[in-house]
């Protein structure tokens, strides 16, 4: 049986995309949970959640889960990246966001937008315990905006003290390195690809 170069190559990219790692994933606090509450991260607001790192890495974006009101959707947050909570001795800025409409819930009688929303940032960390600051969060709205509360293992305040932590994921810049599992089909459908070209030469 002959193979088309077409087959061939679409053989070799299904099989080598199997068993992909996720890429870049430093520190992860939980999915979101869009039931339990939010917390006001604008409108004079914020909110910081503790990360430790076991090894050094370069923090490049984070995924953070939101709570808006009816037709609003998020447009840029300030972060911080602080030893202690609340702190900004590593790094900080303001970034747009990227926004992924999740669901419409119903809490206490009224309906929230939840977003999974993701921003650049950037920090240079060691090994240690970090904290995640957001506030002088923006809504295409100007209305209220609240990051969700999933009860992950981060440590987490606000303005007011102690609370329940929130939903986010920190990423740095490594590219995508696939499983070892992946690395079998990949040399078959390289084997395959040397097999029709020896062919076609006989």
């Amino acid at each position: 049986m002959r193979w088309s170069i077409a087959g061939l190559t679409a053989l070799l990219l299904v099989c080598g995309g199997a068993g992909e790692a996720e890429a870049g994933l430093v520190y992860d606090n939980g999915p979101i949970n869009g039931s339990a509450a939010a917390r006001l991260i604008n409108l004079g607001d914020t909110v910081t959640n503790s990360f430790t790192r076991t090894s050094p890495t370069t923090l490049a974006s984070a995924q953070v889960g939101l709570w808006l009101e009816l037709g609003d959707s998020p447009a840029s947050v300030h972060w911080s990246i602080g030893t202690s909570k609340f702190a900004s001795d590593v790094s900080s800025g303001t970034s747009s966001t990227t926004n992924v409409f999740q669901f419409t819930n119903t809490f206490f009688g009224q309906h929230f937008d939840i977003y999974e929303s993701t921003f650049s940032l950037s920090a240079t960390l060691g090994a240690g315990t970090y904290w995640l600051t957001l506030d002088n969060a923006t809504t295409a709205g100007s209305l209220p905006l609240g990051w969700d509360q999933n009860d992950g293992p981060s440590t987490a305040f606000n303005n007011f003290g102690p609370i329940p932590s929130e939903s986010f994921q920190l990423y740095d810049n490594r590219a995508a390195i696939p499983e070892p599992g992946s690395f079998v089909p990949m040399g078959l459908g390289a084997l395959g690809l040397l097999a029709y070209g020896w062919r076609r030469r006989s």
